[in-house]
């Protein structure tokens, strides 16, 4: 067993191991896709609808927001937004 406790005191009080001369290579950069006229199109509703719902949104009184981030919380997450770790008035 004192062969063992050795063992590791040896690692332990041992220095640290050197950090590599040359950095390690940046990874490469993601491919961007080219923007086919369909993709762009697709984009495009994708936002206006975005927009649409956001503005629904805009529309609510505070107590109502209030109201929707609760029923949202409680159906994803099963908590109410008390127990949220930051919360946004």
């Amino acid at each position: 067993m004192s062969g063992l406790f050795a063992d590791f005191m040896k690692r332990l009080l041992a220095p640290a191991p050197k950090a590599p001369a040359s950095p390690s290579p940046a990874p490469p950069e993601p491919k961007e896709r080219p923007m086919t006229p369909e993709r762009a199109e697709l984009i495009g509703k994708a936002m206006e609808i975005y927009r649409q719902k956001q503005s629904v949104l805009d529309e609510l009184d505070p107590r109502q927001r209030q109201m929707l981030l609760t029923i949202a919380l409680k159906a994803f997450f099963n908590k109410a937004p008390s127990e949220t770790k930051d919360k946004k008035s």
